[in-house]
């Protein structure tokens, strides 16, 4: 909890909960990459290749704020959202590559 307003000292945090009583849930993720090389004579190799973060597009927790006092909810700039964050949404990445 955030305390305000004293004298001494104007601000001060305290644990009012075990330190470990709050988890966040486990994050899984699933990763796909798909590729096809096809050999163009001498050491010259062309690929092409698909990956997929995120295919199963969950939507875990991250971020948490747990902190109480005057300050709950109020707005932050370094993590976006006070509340928090989410992992980051499906994305699909194409790729090319030539070795030569």
């Amino acid at each position: 909890v955030l305390f305000t307003g004293g004298q001494a000292i104007r601000s001060i945090v305290l644990n009012v909960e075990p330190i470990g009583s709050l988890r966040l849930p486990s994050t899984n993720l699933l990763d796909l990459r798909v590729g096809k090389r096809y050999a163009l004579g001498g050491a010259r190799t062309l690929e092409f290749r698909a990956d997929v973060f995120n295919a199963l597009n969950i939507n875990t927790l991250k971020i948490r704020n747990v902190r109480s006092g005057a300050t709950f909810l109020a707005p932050r700039t370094n993590l976006g959202s006070s509340i928090g964050s989410i992992v980051e949404p499906r994305i699909l990445h194409l790729g090319a590559s030539f070795l030569f």
